[in-house]
């Protein structure tokens, strides 16, 4: 029995060395590679692949290698060596990786076809074969396969964020602009990334903000509304975004009014923010949308309707409830800037001091009131 385990403990001290070594020495070609040294890179995998001739990987990377070098031929003789190790859709798209670098586009296609045929329910596997085309820059064909995948899996939805990648590349504006609003409809969290996509081409291909309006029609998804209303704004039809905005959430119309002030639409931001305070119902809430208001108004040099503004929150008396102590600072700001329309103005030092005396009261920090 001590025999027995210390042979077992010495066969995996064994094992676990050779692992080891091939982590080291991939690591060290996959340098080799990022360095574009391809040869010395080369020699590793040749010699790893004497000791692991069944490890798949490792010929994919040589493989990979010789096709940079337009070394074909030889990459074509790797893989038929190899093809027994290689998993069908490995192989396949290794094999459409040579035929594609030749230039042999019909032929790698026709393949891509085949092995569909074939294995048409592996519905990760016409990802797989899209982006062997989308490495070469073929995008037609690309799109062509996304959209077997979409009719086999009957959901017309898949993909929709890939194929909006491939017919932008080809300048399919419109298409690219429908697969980027399906890929929203199911992803919200995508918003950030196909608003900075889609702004590109509406900025340089406005029209297709028809398609935009067209796809808002077909859902009552709040975030396509929110994104078209959103699309008309930076496009400049601020009217017809906010008429929009006005039947979302009222969250949405104050970022709305956000984004205006801080691109400099002092009059589209004041519009609004004045849209925004009509479905505000909490006392708070209106002084704090006043505030911004006022500030926005100051910009502007309409000083006499900041001032009224600011007065009407300096008078409230809801605010004074307890309530409401902790939930704005709107009383210590509107205070504040009382203070440096007095000073612009010019009145008495006392009416100055009076209002900052009266903003440290309401100020939330202690020291601040002290």
């Amino acid at each position: 029995m001590k025999r027995i385990i210390i042979s077992f403990i010495l066969l995996t001290g064994l094992l676990f060395a050779q692992q080891n070594d091939k982590d080291i020495k991939l690591k060290q070609a996959a340098n080799f590679s990022s360095r574009k040294l391809y040869n010395k890179a080369n020699e590793i995998y040749f010699e790893l692949l004497e000791v692991y001739p069944e490890d798949y990987k490792i010929s994919e990377k040589l493989i990979n290698n010789l096709l940079i070098m337009t070394k074909q031929e030889k990459a074509t003789e790797i893989l038929e060596a190899a093809k027994g190790n290689f998993p069908a859709i490995d192989y396949t798209k290794n094999k459409i990786y040579i035929d594609l670098s030749l230039r042999n586009i019909e032929q790698a296609f026709q393949l891509a076809e085949k092995y569909l045929q074939v294995n048409s329910g592996k519905i990760n596997d016409y990802r797989i074969l899209a982006i062997a085309f989308e490495r070469y820059r073929e995008y037609e064909y690309a799109s062509i396969i996304h959209l077997k995948a979409r009719e086999m899996s009957e959901d017309e939805f898949l993909y929709a964020r890939e194929l909006a990648y491939d017919y932008e590349r080809v300048e399919n504006w419109s298409q690219a602009v429908h697969e980027y609003l399906k890929h929203l409809d199911y992803n919200k969290g995508f918003f950030n990334y196909i608003y900075s996509r889609m702004r590109k081409i509406l900025e340089n291909y406005p029209e297709n903000i028809k398609v935009v309006e067209e796809y808002s029609r077909e859902t009552t998804n709040p975030v396509i509304q929110e994104f078209y209303a959103l699309s008309l704004g930076e496009m400049g039809l601020f009217e017809e975004a906010l008429q929009i905005y006005s039947k979302l959430d009222p969250g949405k119309l104050e970022d709305f009014a956000e984004r205006q002030k801080k691109n400099g639409n002092l009059e589209i931001a004041l519009s609004a923010y004045q849209n925004y305070l009509l479905q505000l119902d909490q006392p708070y809430e209106q002084a704090e949308t006043n505030i911004e208001m006022a500030m926005i108004l100051l910009e502007m040099n309409n000083l006499n309707e900041a001032k009224r503004i600011l007065l009407e929150i300096y008078d409230n008396k809801d605010l004074a409830k307890k309530k409401y102590k902790y939930k704005t600072s709107a009383r210590r700001k509107c205070r504040e800037i009382l203070a440096e329309i007095a000073i612009y103005e010019d009145e008495p030092q006392a009416v100055i001091l009076q209002y900052l005396e009266e903003a440290k009261k309401f100020s939330f920090n202690k020291k601040n009131r002290e």
